[in-house]
């Protein structure tokens, strides 16, 4: 039922929206609304029907359950064996464009969408337990602190990154990325990709201006280190496992590597 279909059947204008990497393996979610595996460049499985109708916007993977996110504001929970469905949550006004599972109580899932939103469903007991919401800035990322009170932090539309507590309505901190009147167009202050370093110490900021900014979440006041080299979007970075490197690319189709001193 899951058996990696013949290359011929697969859609040519299909393109991955999303992606989680798993071990030595990546999981994507499509356009077509399909979930895939791939593994050393081969496609090991795909889901047998649709995720989502308009594409698969979001991924978040554990040993034993699967959460996906689509354009319809609905989270949906898979068996990460079987890949069959299990749950299915409708919290969102609209697309949700990140998905996490809690560090540390994996029952508890955390999204983010364009409605403003930042949900957690807890799986125990099928229902939402929090909902933070923001007056501006559609959220596009989010990663998950490890240390301390593990709070969520959020890149949005506007260009500002966000702390949340789950424990307080409000967002316990913020930075400002790139300020309204050092930049025209008002969709390229939009974030649109989030990575920690190991120790929680440093944020790397993707932005749609071109931009990789590195920033001292203790430290806020300004970011310690921007890269210029992107002639378009920056889509997504990572922090190499020595935290010495991290690599971006954009849009531009460009991969850059970057030396990282901090």
């Amino acid at each position: 039922m899951y058996e990696a279909p013949p290359a011929a059947k697969e859609p040519k204008d299909a393109f991955a929206l999303c992606v989680q990497y798993v071990g030595s393996g990546v999981l994507s979610g499509w356009s077509d609304g399909i979930m895939r595996f791939h593994e050393a460049g081969e496609l090991v499985w795909r889901s047998s029907g649709l995720a989502h109708r308009g594409g698969v916007c979001a991924l978040a993977w554990s040993p034993t359950f699967i959460v996906s996110g689509g354009p319809d504001g609905t989270l949906r929970v898979w068996n990460a064996k079987t890949r069959a469905h299990e749950a299915q949550f409708s919290e969102h006004k609209g697309k949700v464009t990140g998905v996490l599972i809690d560090r540390e109580k994996p029952n508890l899932i955390h999204s983010c969408g364009v409605d403003k939103t930042v949900v957690t469903v807890d799986l125990h007991v099928e229902r939402r337990v929090t909902c933070h919401a923001a007056q501006e800035g559609q959220f596009e990322c989010m990663v998950q602190l490890r240390d301390g009170e593990q709070e969520l932090v959020t890149g949005d539309h506007a260009g500002c990154i966000k702390t949340w507590d789950c424990d307080v309505p409000e967002p316990v901190s913020m930075i400002v990325t790139i300020p309204p009147s050092e930049i025209e167009s008002a969709l390229e202050r939009r974030l649109n990709h989030l990575a920690l370093s190991k120790d929680d110490k440093y944020l790397l900021a993707s932005t749609a201006a071109g931009d990789v900014q590195v920033w001292e979440l203790r430290n806020p006041a300004a970011p310690i280190s921007v890269g210029r080299a992107h002639s378009h979007a920056v889509t997504e970075a990572h922090w190499s496992p020595d935290g010495k490197q991290a690599v971006s690319v954009g849009t531009d189709s460009c991969i850059c590597v970057w030396n990282f001193f901090g």
